[in-house]
């Protein structure tokens, strides 16, 4: 378990991540589901259920999370009574929202005051944030473009208290509209970032809720890349399969792992240098077992078609797959929403964010400095990493950007599926489902 430290840019970032930068428009939104309480507070409420942990159970972890979260001079904690089974603190979050114009600046603080009733196997969070604190900077500006010397003459600071009810989005009419925005939609991402790192506290990790992604299907049962060996995975508890997306010569995706048709059908030479009628009259299961023979080489929308309504699906999109190809046939086959993406090719991936921003992406990183660096080009969904790389703090940097971390244990290799299952990862990328569903059996 990992206190997660609330700071400013995390929340930040977080908000960016989730609603974007039109503060008007999503303090708008929000504010349809968040109205304020009896005393013009923004208060938000949040009961989680912990089976099988006791009330002392809960307290001593939820406790940790306190004393290490709420540490500094400008945050505390004010309560802690293990027998009542309360704590409660008081936040601060900085300059969560600021404005300069005319003769000043306005810079906005939030302290919120947070509570944990504690139960055997429940816990109920409650977040308050009375109003805004405000420093107020006169003659900012003005002295700057008069050059006056602030060793003489320091701007005018004066501190003020905005009160919800008198701020947009509570009022329409608000001269500090474009801060009271931000700083509404900050406040909501601060209640959402501490909730999940709360819960990420005192929930322990469910090994039986990792969904197996299965590359190239089963393909230890049946000839990979096929609809065989879909099938196969599938009956082991698959829950995504896996599809490499490559071209043919007249332009029809197909599902081939190599750009050649050598090693798993009858064909010779590249896929881009065959059309695709020549493609359908090979035999992609005969080298694998008699048993298989005549299994033809599945086109994507094949694949789409067959795995409707049965699973979630992989596109690991090889290069010189047109991208405006497969997002238009994803969208047709209605795969949007349950599907993401990768490409080994980077110049690929930028042209999918240009064209298609909803479409969820897979990354792969070995360390959060790794992840920064995809995060500067598209907003990744899905990351890929070594079981043996996942730390607390990297799951902790997952959770609070919403991504899903996928541990990566492809090939017959099975000796750290165990180490999977206690990784905390959401799902395994593997190609022997029928071990793995052994384990979460027992």
């Amino acid at each position: 378990m990992l206190a997660q430290s609330l700071s400013r840019a995390d929340v930040n970032a977080y908000v960016e991540n989730q609603y974007g930068h039109a503060w008007r428009d999503i303090a708008l939104y929000l504010v349809a589901k968040d109205q304020l309480d009896k005393d013009n507070a923004l208060t938000f409420e949040k009961t989680i259920s912990v089976s099988g942990k006791t009330k002392n159970q809960l307290y001593v972890d939820l406790n940790y999370w306190f004393l290490k979260t709420f540490s500094n001079a400008s945050s505390k904690i004010e309560m802690a009574d293990k027998d009542l089974g309360v704590i409660l603190a008081r936040g601060y979050l900085p300059c969560i929202a600021s404005h300069s114009g005319g003769a000043s600046s306005y810079y906005v603080h939030i302290r919120p005051i947070v509570r944990c009733d504690v139960n055997d196997g429940r816990v109920k969070l409650t977040v308050s944030i009375p109003n805004y604190e405000v420093t107020r900077v006169d003659d900012g500006i003005v002295s700057a473009m008069l050059d006056v010397d602030y060793d003489k003459h320091p701007p005018y600071k004066v501190s003020e208290t905005w009160a919800l009810n008198e701020c947009f989005p509570f009022v329409k009419k608000d001269i500090t509209k474009q801060t009271s925005s931000k700083a509404f939609v900050m406040a909501h991402g601060y209640m959402e970032v501490l909730f999940k790192n709360i819960e990420q506290s005192i929930v322990p990790h469910n090994k039986a809720k990792i969904e197996m992604v299965v590359h190239r299907g089963a393909n230890a049962l049946a000839p990979e890349n096929t609809i065989a060996s879909a099938d196969s995975a599938l009956a082991h508890g698959a829950k995504w399969i896996e599809v490499d997306v490559r071209r043919s010569k007249d332009g029809v995706l197909f599902n081939l792992h190599d750009e050649t048709l050598d090693r798993t059908t009858n064909g010779k030479g590249l896929l881009k240098d065959m059309k695709s009628a020549d493609v359908r009259k090979l035999d992609a299961g005969s080298w694998f077992s008699p048993k298989y023979a005549g299994t033809s080489v599945p086109t994507i929308a094949e694949m789409l078609d067959h795995l409707k309504g049965k699973a979630s699906v992989f596109f690991d999109v090889k290069k010189g797959t047109p991208v405006d190809d497969l997002v238009k046939l994803v969208r047709e086959k209605g795969y949007s929403v349950k599907s993401f993406f990768w490409f080994a090719d980077e110049h690929m991936l930028r042209e999918m964010v240009s064209k298609a921003a909803d479409l969820k992406i897979k990354v792969n990183a070995s360390n959060i400095e790794r992840l920064k660096y995809w995060q500067k080009i598209c907003y990744p969904a899905y990351v890929e990493i070594a079981p043996q790389n996942i730390t607390p703090q990297f799951l902790n940097y997952c959770l609070l950007y919403n991504i899903k971390v996928m541990a990566a244990c492809q090939e017959d290799d099975t000796s750290q599926f165990q180490q999977v299952l206690e990784s905390g990862a959401d799902l395994v990328n593997l190609d022997r489902p029928e071990v793995f569903e052994k384990l979460l059996r027992k």
